[in-house]
């Protein structure tokens, strides 16, 4: 391993020191130049006057592993080694983001990068290392735990969270969103139910394209916000018992 010094933004100057294995670091160099002149032409990201250097580094690599990620080189897999271990060999990476005190923003831009960059590890053949440990919600007898599906809310935007929620976890979500949006999508056609759902129940077209999202007065109409609802509030259930490293079964047995 070879400690390498990236310059990942220009203005400001921002360099972050990472190890990584001296066969790529030519390549990781050159990647790193690319990422800096996309970033210039086509910035990733916008800092506050309160935002720390540290927040900068952070942020920037972690934009740079989804950079590197998608050009599908080497490159990717040995960031993501050098970020975990620079970040979060000893604790999980929600808490090392929260720990850190980022704005939401840039903690999706963490979180999403990350989940990528583990995606591309672990096709790669990357050893992701035993399950996580338990938290203390989920590890100590004494706490006995309620899980409480809340309500619509009376939110009108409520497919702005269903999109974050799958941006962000994308590779843990992605196949069960497929799947279940496939099933909506059968059950809005038919005949029974066709008459509700003259604009369709799409709900991957929607993630995807979100001008496709047909007019506020029919999304938030009951037929339709209802089961999307139901299907957000499903997707954070599949996101927490696999990034605790659970099944299904293992999850609901750690509840009343």
């Amino acid at each position: 391993m070879e400690s390498l010094r990236l310059t990942l933004a220009e203005d400001p100057v921002t360099v972050v020191e990472v190890d990584v294995p001296a066969s790529l670091t030519r390549e990781i160099e050159f990647s790193g130049q690319l990422f800096v002149a996309a970033s210039s032409t086509s910035p990733n990201s916008s800092w506050s006057d309160g935002e720390s250097e540290q927040h900068r580094k952070v942020v920037l690599l972690a934009l740079f592993l989804e950079y590197a990620g998608e050009l599908n080189t080497p490159v990717a897999p040995a960031l993501f080694e050098a970020f975990r271990k620079k970040y979060c060999h000893t604790q999980d990476v929600h808490v090392f983001v929260d720990d850190l005190e980022l704005d939401t923003e840039h903690a999706h831009t963490v979180l999403r990068a990350f989940y990528k960059a583990r995606d591309v590890y672990r096709l790669s053949g990357g050893d992701l290392g035993t399950r996580p440990l338990k938290t203390a919600l989920f590890g100590t007898p004494a706490h006995r735990l309620l899980a409480m599906f809340g309500g619509q809310g009376g939110v009108d935007n409520y497919i702005d969270e269903t999109r974050s929620v799958y941006n962000t976890y994308r590779p843990l979500v992605a196949k069960f969103v497929f799947r279940m949006s496939e099933f909506l999508k059968r059950e809005a056609a038919e005949p029974l139910f066709a008459r509700l759902y003259h604009g369709g129940l799409d709900v991957m077209r929607w993630l995807e394209n979100p001008e496709s999202v047909p007019e506020q007065e029919y999304v938030v109409t009951v037929p339709v916000s209802i089961p999307v609802v139901g299907l957000t509030q499903l997707m954070q259930v599949v996101v927490l018992y696999k990034t605790l490293g659970m099944t299904p079964a293992e999850l609901a047995a750690s509840f009343e």
